[in-house]
């Protein structure tokens, strides 16, 4: 006799009939299917969305080939690949407020903007159109940048975010005007989503130091004036009107942003961009006399062929570029600088005369024959300001170290490390030598024109 295996209860399922609705359900249910039906017509392919996001995604697998950090990338990398910098973007790089919007700072930064743009990017575009969505998301991420560098000129910032919040932004404006052609469903739970995001990226942003909050704020309020703009009432003739509000709004967003690009606040951008010149030609004019150096260590500094070489190239290419330099330092206003580049800008512009005097010093040491007394002063000379310029050097290398150790909560923790590592092998290696740095070499990184703190993100 076999036993009965126990079938398993069924589950039964409650199916309720449009019939059972009540008319409030029935008429809530109708609006949403006509609703939905309505956007699928008046926009049947969403397709920008997904372009843009790959886009973003195809650059971030291009930097990670070349050699980027996926998790980290360095402040070097992004300033590279287009991110935005204040000293950069203000003198001679606008087209930096463009790029960064598709610069990441690493793999988790990409893939939060990428979910926060695909959650929210394919309803908006069916609300203003797949070239609309375009002109907004372009107009809300460039004046989200500008008003990043324009509130803090030493950020290293990129990303999305600035752009997202402006699709945020433009729903708000959106559903603020056409909020009788939305089913009050549909309004509500928009509204309940967009202060949920808002309102933890704000949180967040200000309990992280290194989160781009004006790029954000930027783009949310850049978002609304799109919303605003592009706004219509949702009927099946709306595919015809759009070509009109696209084109105003992408007049109204051109003029505005060449507008904000020249009355924004430029305070430090000429200070930053003297100390990148001046580690520039520092590193190239090293190299150029290390090389005419070392051709004329091995021989006596008498007239030969390679000293007079020497001292030509003294006169026509080092010389000129320190005197180039000396003049840009005397022209640059004392009102530029901020507070914290004060003595970094005058301890610089000590360090351009030093430069100028031992490089004009050199062309007469070596420019004629000159008798030993007189050589011997010279000499004295020349140790003097080899004294004077490492200290300087000293004195720079000090304050940066302080600055970022100001700055270690957000500091990249790769970078900050990397650099402790440097300092450690520097003054290791100055004690088993057991001199000071040559004055003819480029001086151990006094400071430069990229931020010491790490590079802002825009999640």
């Amino acid at each position: 006799m076999t036993e009965e295996t126990p079938q398993r209860p069924r589950k039964r399922r409650f199916i309720i009939s449009e019939e059972a609705m009540s008319d409030d359900i029935r008429l809530s249910m109708q609006k949403l299917r006509d609703f939905r039906q309505l956007i699928f017509s008046i926009t049947p392919w969403v397709w920008m969305t997904p372009t843009l996001i790959a886009l973003n995604v195809l650059i971030f697998i291009v930097m990670i080939v070349s050699g980027t950090h996926i998790l980290q990338p360095s402040a070097g990398d992004l300033l590279r690949w287009g991110a935005n910098h204040g000293p950069s973007t203000f003198q001679q790089e606008p087209w930096r407020l463009f790029t960064s919007m598709f610069i990441h700072v690493g793999v988790i930064h990409l893939a939060i903007n990428m979910y926060a743009l695909w959650a929210i990017g394919r309803f908006v575009e069916r609300l203003v159109g797949n070239f609309g969505f375009l002109v907004l998301y372009l107009v809300s991420g460039l004046l989200g940048s500008l008003i990043s560098v324009s509130w803090k000129i030493d950020v290293l910032s990129a990303g999305a975010s600035g752009a997202i919040f402006g699709v945020f932004g433009a729903l708000m404006g959106f559903a603020f005007l056409r909020r009788d052609t939305i089913p009050p469903e549909i309004l509500q739970n928009l509204k309940n989503n967009g202060i949920f995001f808002v309102g933890i990226n704000l949180f967040l942003g200000f309990s992280f130091p290194m989160i781009d909050m004006a790029a954000h704020i930027g783009g949310l309020i850049a978002g609304v004036f799109c919303g605003v703009v592009l706004s219509q009432p949702l009927t099946p003739d709306i595919v015809h009107k759009r070509w009109t509000r696209n084109l105003i709004l992408g007049l109204l967003g051109s003029s505005i942003l060449i507008i904000g690009y020249k009355i924004a606040p430029k305070k430090g951008v000429k200070s930053y961009a003297f100390m990148r010149q001046v580690e520039i030609t520092d590193q190239e004019m090293s190299k150029v006399m290390g090389k005419a150096e070392r051709a004329i260590s091995t021989q006596p500094l008498e007239f030969l062929k390679d000293t007079r070489t020497y001292v030509k190239m003294l006169k026509q290419k080092v010389l000129p570029r320190w005197q180039k330099l000396e003049k840009m330092a005397k022209q640059l206003p004392a009102s530029d600088p901020p507070e914290r580049l004060r003595f970094r800008i005058k301890a610089f512009k000590k360090y351009v005369g030093l430069r100028r005097q031992y490089i004009s010093l050199l062309t007469i040491m070596y420019g004629r024959a000159t008798p030993k007394p007189q050589m011997d002063t010279l000499m004295r000379q020349k140790a003097r300001l080899n004294k004077q310029i490492n200290e300087i050097v000293q004195q720079l290398n000090d304050n940066l170290h302080q600055e970022m150790n100001k700055q270690k909560r957000s500091q990249s923790p790769e970078e900050f490390v990397d650099w402790l590592k440097k300092e450690k092998k520097d003054k290791l290696g100055k004690q088993k030598e057991g001199k000071t740095t040559s004055p003819t070499k480029a001086p151990q990184q006094p400071a430069t024109s990229r931020p010491t703190s790490a590079p802002t993100t825009r999640p």
